[in-house]
C-alpha cells in the first residue's frame, strides 16, 4: 500500500499539485518512515510551495531566506538520519 501513497505523491509532485504531493508522500511515510525519496520529495513539494509564496507577495532575491530554509532541512533531515 505505502509504494501506492509514494508513487501518488510523485505523480502530483511531478504535476505540480504539491498540495496534493505532500498529502500522499505524509501517507506514505507513515508505511514506510525510512524511505529517503518520500522525505525528499516532500521537501521538494514544500520548498516549491515556499517559492510560489514569496513569489506571489514580489520576492525577487531571497537569498537570506532560502539559506535560512536550507539550514532549517538539513537540520531535519540531519535528525531524521540519527535515528
Amino acid at each position: 500500500m505505502g509504494e501506492l501513497f509514494y508513487l501518488l505523491g510523485d505523480f502530483y509532485l511531478k504535476n505540480k499539485e504539491t498540495v496534493k504531493a505532500v498529502r500522499f508522500y505524509l501517507h506514505d511515510l507513515c508505511f514506510t518512515p525510512d524511505r529517503v525519496d518520500s522525505w525528499a520529495g516532500m521537501a521538494l513539494a514544500r520548498m516549491s510551495q515556499i517559492d510560489a509564496k514569496l513569489a506571489s507577495v514580489g520576492f525577487i532575491s531571497c537569498t537570506k531566506i532560502i539559506i535560512f530554509l536550507s539550514i532549517k532541512m538539513q537540520t531535519i533531515f540531519e535528525g531524521y538520519a540519527l535515528r
